[in-house]
């Protein structure tokens, strides 16, 4: 008796734990495996003589069987995932977001199947931004209003490789 419970309290301990990893696991894998990909290629510092800059590119690859239409991109704060952006709407409704707007295309933008589109995105250093650990994330978002999201990454600035800004050759800007 007292073995068909401990039996009972083990098999339910190991179902609660392998069910606590499927679900803390599941949204980076469901990321890995989609059709579309989303993800940051590479981040690199420039010093110009307007001050220093970081730039990155982005690249959307869809490897569904048909084309996909995007309508914005998004990018997470800076400072950290909790931190919060202050949005203004049309009508002047103040509203509280993860997520700023970064690009939106007034038609929008496909992609055909199995191809790519790579997207570089540029924002300003201040001296005071320079040692601070940034954090970066981005959000596709389609005609059908499915978002695909990138991996997130932290970086420091004065860490990065200090490289001139320059349009690789597969560009489709």
């Amino acid at each position: 008796m007292a073995n068909d419970i401990l039996e009972t309290v083990i098999a339910i301990f190991f179902l609660t734990l392998l069910i606590y990893f499927l679900i803390r696991n599941l949204p980076s894998w469901r990321r890995k495996n989609s059709k579309v990909q989303v993800k940051i290629k590479y981040v690199r510092r420039e010093t110009t003589k307007n001050g220093g800059y970081a730039y990155l590119e982005l690249e959307i690859l869809n490897n569904n069987t048909d084309e996909i239409f995007i309508t914005e991109i998004q990018q997470r704060h800076l400072l950290g995932p909790k931190q919060t952006f202050m949005l203004q709407d049309n009508f002047g409704n103040t509203k509280i977001s993860f997520w700023e707007l970064r690009e939106q295309f007034t038609r929008p933008h496909s992609i055909g199947a199995g191809s790519q589109l790579v997207r570089y995105y540029r924002f300003k250093l201040t001296p005071d931004l320079l040692t601070k650990k940034l954090f970066l994330q981005y959000k596709v978002l389609t005609k059908s209003r499915k978002a695909y999201k990138t991996e997130e990454m932290y970086f420091v600035p004065k860490d990065l490789e200090e490289k001139p800004f320059k349009v690789s050759k597969t560009n489709d800007l």
